[in-house]
């Protein structure tokens, strides 16, 4: 990645812990992408946004 791309900051809300990981392992292994958060619920994950 050069300095002209900027990574995608990404949240996952899902409350299937292992279907989250997987996501997030997914989304890790591409440089574009930077995981700033899991969270098992709509409502924490828009809260941690906003914040």
């Amino acid at each position: 990645m050069n300095s002209a791309q900027e990574r995608i900051r990404t949240v996952i809300i899902e409350d299937h812990k292992l279907i989250a990981e997987a996501w997030k392992s997914m989304l890790e292994l591409q440089s574009r992408f930077e995981v700033v958060g899991v969270f098992n619920n709509p409502l924490e994950g828009v809260d941690a946004i906003k914040h």
